[in-house]
Order: structure tokens, then C-alpha cells, then sequence
């Protein structure tokens, strides 16, 4: 059975039907239907009839007319999914929109309809930036609509609501009705999110308005917004009686035209906010301010890591904000609800003061905390080796700029021994406090995570889970595997990521004729599942600081082999608990056919994993973490 029901609707001849169609097709998540509905009475001339899609989730519904009540019964009746879609022809699907979507609702069960941030394909690309948690979206669409309907996936019983309130309504402009229904199914309790990524691309220009005069529109707009404002005046009430005399007055002021709807809107919008903000005045007297800092919340170890400690953390101790310095990310959405989060442009970070101030990560956010006119105490965390792989140097004018960075800087936290001392050849001495906290791993949370659609293992399976990018060594590893294939060894490697040297492993790939050996999975918040499958797992990084994926390897008993780098020797205790070889082809090769064809030593590796695994307390590291700060 299909996990997602994406329905296609088409109403007329389309040239871009093809390309719509294709779109979702490419998606890497596999487990969807495509249902087509259109209607019978319309011609499409050859456009359907030429277009040949052998593929058996497709489906096609034809109906007499969309006008019919019927019809929608008959669709409803057709899903099989427990996700649905909605599509039209101008339209087209990011690669990995369906992915994203799947794993957000099964990680979010509360979670009713999730949207994405959309692009238009202009002259110039114009992006659109939606709220992405429920109480921000409940604002926003006070004002404008914060949901793009052909972006969003919801769960089917929320379908059924969506399609009761369709055939309820009131021919609108089209924009307007999904407005409509969007403050509704929100009024009735229903539980919104976007995902701050773009994962859709709109046709613009082709979109025809029903009404010719835009007032019409803006009319239609106004009726449905004060609804919602009566709505959202009463939800005030409720988390705060004391306003009833105040929104009571702005109506009266409304009603007699001393106050224009536009000023009445935005009276209610800040006090809805006034009284976030008075919880969170409340949530931090008493209690240590820290802002952490990241560059992005990506699909990184770091960023991951991140979320981890956040989930974690004493909120009863601690009032904690958290910065995002680029646009981009993953995790947002699994921002703990006591963290406030926010973007370099946001007036919060002008205004509010801290006791800690965190760069989470060696890059960006580094230079902007030490950079930062403050007198809170300042710590940074480095995961990298910065002595080998000195990525961060792009975002200095000169190693002494870098320097005078990290000098500033009262703790210097590193994520394990050998990343602290790959440091101290870079910079020798210096006169911050120098710290060691591994990184944290959640091993129960480990068990909980295994189940994922669409893996399937055919026979003996190797494993490698990072980035594409060349610090990973993923063409060493290509070539190491040739060698096994052309031993005679029989078994599958799994690539789990996504980066810019996709394309090149995909040459190499080719070249060495590995289509059938060689599996680039793309990226997965959750890959998990990919490690429960293994048999052994390779990692073949030029360097690494504390690799979090041998870490996790490891809490679920896998034989590791690992290139040499500092990370991978601290996690391995040298050899002890792995197999480490060195950064060439023919001795990464020699490793894995000795593990591949040595049951006993793949047995002796299992159980030194899972006696390491004890290293990794969670309870022990958060302890850690507070003593850093203080």
C-alpha cells in the first residue's frame, strides 16, 4: 500500500502536463500513487494520449465534471494513501519534496497539515518564506495566507475535512477559498507547519483571476479575515482574560471608524505577541541567559548534535535563545518549544542581553560571537580537525583575523582529545580555557528510529553515511571497492548523503562498471535504518573531529573499519574497538576483505562496538556541558 496519495487534477490541455508529471516521478521516496483526475467532457488532444508512463502507481480517474458533488466521494473513496497531495499542472515537485514531507509528519505526529517554502520561476527567481511552527503561522494569517496549498501534504482524514469545506463554499477567487478553508480547518483546532526549505516550483503567469476588478478580491480577503479575528481575539482572551476590556474597546473603535481594519488587526497581532513575549520574560527571571549560535541547521553532525542538547537541556536552570545565522536547514521544526530561535535580522538579538554566548560551530558562528560587542562569557565549540582540514579559513581576512577570533574567546571547547591537539599545532598556546566534551549520543533514541520505507537489502551490505564532499573519501572507497568486485566478492555499499560530488562519484561509479554494487541513497534525517541493515560499516573520511556516525555505528554493535584521521582513531581507541587502516585504495581494500570474509573477526569487532558504546552516557555528557558553563 502507498504511504502518500498525490492527486494530480487536470482540467484542461496543458503542455507542461508532461514535465508536472515527470516531477513526481523523480522523487526519491518511492512509496507514493499518482492519481490523475480529470474530466471526461474536456479534449486534450494528443497532450495525455502522447505521453507514455509505464509505471503502476499511476492511476487515472476520469469523471463526468469537477462540478459534480459526487466526484470528490469518488475520489476520497479512491486514496490509498495515508498522506495526500494536491498538484496541478503548474506545479512542479523538488526532487526531495516527498521525502522531506514523510518524514516530517511520521517524526510529528501532532502535526496535521505541513506546507514548504516555494519558489516562483521568473525572470529572476522570487522566493516565498513561510512561518514554520504553528503559533507563527497563527499570526501570519491574520494577515495574508501562510499555507501554499499545492505545497502542503496532510493526513487523509484532514482531506476529507479539506474537502467538506471545498464543496461548503462560496465561489472565490481561488486564492481566497484555500485562504478560507486554511483559517477554518485552523479555528477547528487543527495543528500547521512548513518546512522552511523550498520544495516546490510555481509556473507563474498561469493562474487565471476569477474576478477582473482585484477590490473584488481584497473584499472577499477582508469577510474571511474578521472570522479569524474573532477567533484569534477570543484565543487572547484565554491565555490572558485581562485583555477582554482592551479588545473589546478596539472593536467598539472599529465599528464607530475611529480605527481602520488594517490598525485593528495589528492591535490584536501585538497582543498576542505581547503576551508571548510577557511568557517569556516570565520563563527567564531567575534563570542563566545563553544564546547559541550556528551557521546553518543543516543536515550536518553538528547541527544534529545541536538539536540533541537542546532536547535535553535544563529549562529550568537555563533560558535559552537560539541564532540560525543563513536561512537553511533541516531541524527547525525540532527546535524544542522553550528555545526561541530567530534570524540575524530579527530585533530580538539587538535587544536582549545573555550571561553565555555559544558558537556552536568553528565557522560563521564563530566569527560572529567573537566578533559580537557583549559582556557575556564566550565559548565556542570546534568539531573539526583544523590542523588537516582548515575549512574555516574562508571566513577570515587572515590567520591572525582567525586567531584574534578565538582569542577573544573565554572556553574553548573541542569534541575530543585529538581534535585539541590538531588545534594547539595550529595556534600553539593560548589563553583560553581549554575543554573536552564528546559528543553526546542518544543511544536509546537509537532503537527508537530503525523503522524506514523503502529500504530493502538484497545481500551482504557494506555502509558509509556522510556528506559527498572530498574530506569524506568516497572515491578512495570506490576504488577500494573495484578491487573487491574484481576478487569475486559479492556485496552491495551503500552511499547514505547528498553533496556537490555527487556527480563525480556517479562518473567514477559508471566508469567502473559498480551500477549494480555501488548505491548513492541521497540524504536521509534519518539514517538510521540504513545501519540496521549493515554488516559492516566503512568510513573512509580524510578527517574527522568526532565522528557522531561511527559513534552510532557502534551503540548498535556494527564491525567499523575507518580510515586514519584523528576522530576516527579517538572513537576506535587506536584500533581497539575497529579496524583502521590507512588514507590509500590498496589498505582500505585489504580491511574490508579481511572483515568481509572473516565471520569470526566480524563477531570479536560486533562486541568490541558494543563495549565502547558504554563511553557514550548521555547523562555523563549533559553533565559535562553544564560544568562548561558554569
Amino acid at each position: 500500500m502507498p504511504e502518500i496519495s498525490v492527486i494530480l487534477i487536470v482540467d484542461d490541455e496543458n503542455e507542461d502536463l508532461q514535465e508536472t508529471v515527470n516531477s513526481v516521478f523523480m522523487q526519491s521516496f518511492t512509496g507514493f500513487e499518482l492519481l490523475v483526475v480529470k474530466e471526461r467532457a474536456n479534449s486534450y488532444g494528443d497532450t495525455w494520449d502522447d505521453m507514455e508512463f509505464d509505471d503502476i502507481r499511476l492511476r487515472i480517474l476520469n469523471v463526468v465534471s469537477f462540478k459534480e458533488p459526487g466526484v470528490w466521494r469518488q475520489v476520497m473513496e479512491s486514496i490509498k494513501g495515508k498522506y495526500v497531495v494536491l498538484m496541478d499542472v503548474n506545479h512542479l515537485m523538488i526532487p526531495r519534496k516527498l521525502h522531506m514531507q514523510f518524514s516530517f509528519m511520521e517524526n510529528h505526529g501532532d502535526v496535521d497539515v505541513c506546507g514548504t517554502w516555494v519558489t516562483e520561476n521568473v525572470d529572476s527567481i522570487v522566493n516565498h518564506f513561510y512561518q514554520v511552527r504553528h503559533n507563527d503561522i497563527v499570526i501570519e494569517m491574520l494577515f495574508s495566507k501562510a499555507i501554499y496549498t499545492q505545497s502542503v501534504i496532510m493526513r487523509k482524514h484532514v482531506f476529507g475535512e479539506f474537502l467538506k469545506m471545498c464543496l461548503g463554499k462560496v465561489q472565490r477567487h481561488e486564492s481566497v477559498e484555500y485562504y478560507e478553508i486554511w483559517t477554518d480547518l485552523m479555528i477547528k483546532g487543527y495543528l500547521f507547519a512548513n518546512i522552511p526549505e523550498v520544495l516546490l516550483k510555481v509556473r507563474t503567469g498561469k493562474n487565471i483571476s476569477l474576478f477582473s476588478d482585484p477590490s473584488l478580491e481584497q473584499a472577499d480577503q477582508r469577510d474571511i479575515q474578521c472570522n479569524y479575528l474573532d477567533y484569534l481575539m477570543n484565543k487572547i482572551i484565554e491565555l490572558d482574560p485581562a485583555y477582554f476590556d482592551f479588545l473589546n474597546s478596539a472593536v467598539e473603535l472599529q465599528n464607530s471608524n475611529k480605527l481602520t481594519f488594517e490598525e485593528c488587526k495589528e492591535l490584536v497581532r501585538n497582543a498576542y505577541i505581547h503576551i508571548r513575549e510577557k511568557e517569556e520574560i516570565h520563563l527567564v527571571e531567575g534563570k542563566i541567559r545563553i544564546l547559541f549560535c550556528i551557521d546553518t541547521l543543516g543536515g550536518g553532525g553538528a547541527e544534529k548534535l545541536l538539536i540533541d542538547v537542546l532536547k535535553r537541556f535544563d529549562y529550568d536552570k537555563y533560558a535559552v535563545d537560539l541564532l540560525v545565522l543563513i536561512k537553511d536547514g533541516i531541524y527547525f521544526a525540532d527546535i524544542p518549544e522553550e528555545v526561541s530561535w530567530f534570524f540575524p535580522d530579527s530585533e530580538k538579538i539587538k535587544k536582549r542581553f545573555y550571561d553565555i554566548e555559544i558558537a556552536f560551530l568553528e565557522g560563521l558562528a564563530a566569527k560572529y560571537i567573537g566578533e559580537r560587542d557583549s559582556t557575556a562569557v564566550k565559548i565556542v565549540w570546534v568539531h573539526a580537525d583544523l590542523y588537516n582540514y582548515h575549512w574555516i579559513k574562508q571566513y577570515y581576512e587572515s590567520d591572525e583575523h582567525e586567531y584574534r577570533i578565538f582569542q577573544r574567546m573565554d572556553k574553548i571547547v573541542f569534541v575530543s582529545d585529538n581534535v585539541k591537539e590538531q588545534y594547539l599545532k595550529l595556534f600553539g598556546d593560548v589563553k583560553s580555557e581549554l575543554l573536552v566534551v564528546y559528543n553526546l549520543i542518544d543511544r536509546a533514541g537509537l532503537l527508537n528510529k530503525l523503522d524506514c520505507v523503502g529500504i530493502t537489502k538484497r545481500k551482504f551490505t557494506l555502509c558509509s553515511i556522510g556528506r559527498l564532499t572530498p574530506v569524506k573519501g568516497y572515491l578512495l572507497l570506490i576504488q577500494a571497492v573495484r578491487r573487491l568486485v574484481e576478487d569475486g566478492l559479492d556485496f552491495d555499499l551503500w552511499i547514505v548523503g547528498e553533496g556537490e560530488q555527487r556527480v563525480k562519484l556517479e562518473d567514477q561509479i559508471k566508469e567502473f562498471s559498480l551500477e549494480d554494487i555501488v548505491f548513492l541513497q541521497g540524504y536521509h534525517k534519518n539514517p538510521i535504518p540504513f545501519l540496521r541493515e549493515t554488516d559492516i560499516f566503512v568510513s573512509s573520511s580524510l578527517s574527522e573531529g568526532f565522528p557522531l556516525v561511527i559513534c552510532e555505528a557502534l551503540c548498535m554493535g556494527l564491525p567499523v573499519v575507518a580510515t586514519k584521521n584523528a576522530g576516527s582513531e579517538e572513537v576506535l581507541g587506536k584500533g581497539k574497538y575497529g579496524l583502521i587502516t590507512e588514507q590509500d585504495e590498496y589498505m582500505l581494500y585489504k580491511a574490508l576483505r579481511s572483515v568481509i570474509e572473516n565471520a569470526v573477526l566480524r563477531s570479536d569487532l560486533r562486541n568490541k562496538a558494543l563495549e565502547r558504546a558504554r563511553l557514550f552516557n548521555e547523562s555523563a555528557i549533559m553533565d559535562q556541558i553544564y560544568t562548561v558553563l558554569g
